[in-house]
């Protein structure tokens, strides 16, 4: 069977799914659904929107960013969250200049009048090792943040709405945990990302164990991680691929990282991101991979590889999928892990 067709056959217990928005189910999962969930197929970002996906799928609440500040905005955003019983996050950019940061305590202000337990927020929207050349680079980078995370923190303390670091591929979870130490705020924690930094070769519940202090938010998902070829059908290179896939069918152990943030955690609720794309390509045998990290060890690599052995990546053929197809294939996979989490999943909000 050709890959297309593979992931053809997968679609027709999705498409029905298309029809269904606005019908809730019987059974509401522990999960909410982050808006980062909608970045192959379609882009959904809007509270409203996001609230009426989350109610067809029997989502525990969203996470986004509030576009539209308007006081009668927030006031609509707000009832449409409290009729449908959803938790509400919001989400922002780092003000890394102080011209941002009048927009930034707007954007606060907005999310906490709407009814936000806090706003996720990301230091670097591409990834570390394809940044970055050099260690000077990176460290000017780190720079930037600390004034942006200052700026970031002080206006979170007046507006007393806690934000959310997400660990981005590009902190390691000491970096991370050490930023959270220098600050220490009760108004600044993480929003942990469960398969982010296997990016970066990390055990992924050293992580945890690392961030699960400061976590007031998550991206959930699983993961499959794989030696292999990169660079497409001509590339020939070698290095790791990094897919996202439905919760339990990955190498993650999710009851392990689960026990660990309810053990340490900052009482976080759990946002499903479940991104329907190609696998991620991690050019980790490039002499570039390691120029932000001097003095990683190499083992990392092969303790990465060692873990997703069981279950190697699977390429998915999305580029021969028409858009209608896709959109159903990315309906079909929230829903599986929503079920998932109803199933497997037991968690005090």
């Amino acid at each position: 069977m050709k890959r297309r067709d593979f992931v053809l056959a997968a679609l027709p217990a999705a498409l029905p799914a298309l029809a269904r928005t606005g019908v809730e189910p019987a059974k509401r999962s522990p999960l909410g659904v982050a808006w980062t969930s909608f970045m192959g197929a379609r882009r959904v970002s809007d509270p409203l929107q996001l609230a009426k996906l989350a109610v067809s799928y029997g989502a525990a609440g969203v996470q986004g960013p509030m576009s539209d500040l308007s006081a009668a905005a927030v006031r609509e955003v707000r009832s449409t969250l409290e009729r449908e019983s959803l938790y509400f996050e919001g989400a922002a950019a780092v003000p890394f200049k102080e011209t941002d940061a009048e927009l930034f305590e707007q954007q606060l202000a907005a999310s906490k009048a709407a009814g936000a337990r806090c706003v996720r927020v990301g230091c670097l929207s591409g990834r570390r090792y394809e940044t970055f050349h050099s260690l000077p680079e990176w460290r000017e980078f780190v720079a930037r943040c600390k004034d942006g995370i200052r700026r970031m923190v002080t206006a979170a303390e007046r507006v007393k709405l806690p934000v959310a670091l997400e660990n981005h591929k590009d902190w390691t979870g000491q970096e991370l945990a050490a930023l959270m130490k220098e600050y220490s705020s009760e108004y600044l924690g993480v929003c942990l990302d469960f398969g982010n930094n296997l990016s970066l070769l990390e055990d992924p519940y050293e992580v945890v164990d690392a961030l699960a202090p400061y976590t007031i938010a998550t991206h959930m998902k699983d993961s499959r991680v794989s030696f292999g070829a990169i660079g497409g059908p001509k590339g020939g290179a070698k290095g790791l691929l990094l897919g996202d896939v439905v919760l339990g069918d990955g190498v993650l152990d999710l009851a392990r990282i689960l026990d660990s943030l309810r053990k340490g955690g900052r009482n976080p609720r759990l946002s499903l991101e479940m991104i329907s794309r190609s696998a991620l390509e991690v050019p980790v045998l490039s002499s570039g991979y390691w120029a932000t990290f001097p003095e990683r060890p190499g083992i990392r690599l092969a303790k990465v590889v060692e873990l997703g052995a069981g279950r190697p990546v699977e390429p998915l053929a999305l580029e021969s999928l028409s858009k209608d197809e896709r959109v159903a294939l990315e309906e079909r996979n929230i829903r599986r892990c929503l079920d998932w989490a109803s199933a497997n999943v037991a968690w005090k909000n």
